[in-house]
C-alpha cells in the first residue's frame, strides 16, 4: 500500500514539474511582432509550404538591406540554440535578419525553414533567398544561410560565428542543397 503511495505522489510530482516546465517556456516565448508569422498550410501529405500574406509580398526590399542587416550580426559568436547577439545559430539568424527586414516571422530551425517560399534555381538567386545545405552524414537539411549576391552568403558557422562566405567554396559547392525565396 504504501509503495502504490509512493508512485502515485512521484508520478504527480512528474506531472506536476512538466506542467509547470511548460508554462514556463511558453511564457519565455518573444512577444507577437507587428505581422504575424507565415502560417504552414497542409497540402495533402506533402511537405508543408509556407504562405505569405499578399502585403508582404508587395514589399519591396534593396539588396543593400540585407547587407546592412547582415554587417550589424558579423562577428557575432556561434552558439547552438542562439537568438541574439551574445550568440546564434544559423536558423536563428535567417529568423532574426527576416524579421528585421521582412517583418517576417520565419520558423526556428534550419528544416521548417527549408520548406518555407518557393524553390529557387542556384543561377536565379536573389539577396535575400535561404540557402540551405546539409553539412552532417544524416542528410538532411542542417545549415541555412541568406544570400547576398555576387555568390555571397551570410551565416552563422559553428567554428566562425557570423560570417560572409562564397557559395563558390569547395565547402559550400559540395553541401549545397537547396534555395527559396520567401519574397518575391
Amino acid at each position: 500500500m504504501m509503495r502504490k503511495s509512493k508512485n502515485l505522489r512521484r508520478s504527480r510530482l512528474s506531472m506536476c514539474s512538466t506542467l509547470v516546465t511548460a508554462l514556463l517556456l511558453i511564457g519565455c516565448q518573444s512577444a507577437p511582432h507587428g505581422n504575424p508569422p507565415p502560417r504552414p498550410i497542409d497540402l495533402g501529405g506533402k511537405p508543408q509550404e509556407t504562405v505569405i500574406p499578399p502585403a508582404q509580398l508587395r514589399k519591396t526590399i534593396s539588396p543593400g538591406a540585407w547587407k546592412a542587416e547582415a554587417d550589424r550580426w558579423l562577428g557575432v559568436k556561434y552558439r547552438k540554440g542562439g537568438w541574439d547577439r551574445n550568440g546564434i545559430d544559423c536558423s536563428g539568424l535567417a529568423a532574426q535578419m527576416y524579421l528585421a527586414v521582412m517583418g517576417i516571422a520565419l520558423p526556428r530551425t534550419a528544416q521548417d525553414q527549408s520548406r518555407c517560399g518557393n524553390l529557387v534555381s542556384r543561377t536565379d538567386l536573389r539577396p535575400g533567398d535561404l540557402l540551405f545545405f546539409i553539412t552532417l552524414k544524416d542528410k538532411q537539411v542542417d545549415h541555412v544561410g541568406i544570400y547576398l549576391g555576387d555568390a555571397k552568403f551570410v551565416h552563422a558557422s559553428p567554428s566562425k560565428g557570423v560570417v560572409v562566405s562564397s557559395l563558390l567554396q569547395d565547402y559550400y559547392v559540395q553541401r549545397y542543397h537547396s534555395a527559396r525565396r520567401v519574397v518575391l
